[in-house]
């Protein structure tokens, strides 16, 4: 460990009242800071070059798969248990509620959150609309989930959903 210069010494151990003092917790700080300096010519050698080489490849690797896994589709439901006309309340890949619908042209989702407030809306299936319980709020969802009546403002945030392999997933 090198000693500090002299004229460290002399401002750590300088008066106060001057106002040039630093305390002993900075004296301190900065032998712990210097006893932890790593002389880096000496360390790199051939083995540590290689040993850090296969952890950048290894976290490089797994960082790649991971987002492989992340990147696959959300399944949602089976396309044989789930016929046309028929609705199903599921949580998105984002962890909100929504809800799915499938018709002779395919399917469809809308997220679960009123537009208004945050409310979770409800499906109404006597009146095919989506409703918000907080305010009256309701959305067509045949129609692009487009507001019918209410407070909201804007329709219902579209959730991208196919028919991939037999199931029903959010894509």
């Amino acid at each position: 460990m090198a000693e500090q210069p002299a004229v460290n010494r002399q401002v750590l151990g300088s008066n106060p009242s001057q106002g040039a003092g630093i305390s002993q917790a900075s004296l301190r700080l900065n032998d712990y800071v210097e006893a932890l300096q790593i002389d880096w010519e000496s360390r790199m050698n051939r083995r540590g070059f290689i040993r850090g080489t296969a952890l950048a490849a290894g976290a490089w690797i797994f960082g790649r798969t991971q987002s492989a896994v992340a990147a696959s589709p959300k399944r949602i439901i089976k396309v044989s248990k789930f016929p046309i006309g028929a609705n199903q309340k599921f949580v998105a890949a984002n962890g909100a509620p929504a809800f799915l619908f499938r018709t002779k042209t395919g399917v469809f989702a809308y997220s679960a959150i009123c537009t208004h407030q945050g409310c979770t809306v409800d499906y109404f299936k006597a009146g095919k609309k989506l409703v918000c319980p907080c305010h009256g709020a309701s959305f067509d969802p045949f129609n692009a989930g487009k507001v019918v009546s209410g407070e909201a403002k804007s329709p219902l945030a579209k959730i991208n959903v196919l028919i991939k392999s037999g199931w029903v997933v959010q894509s």
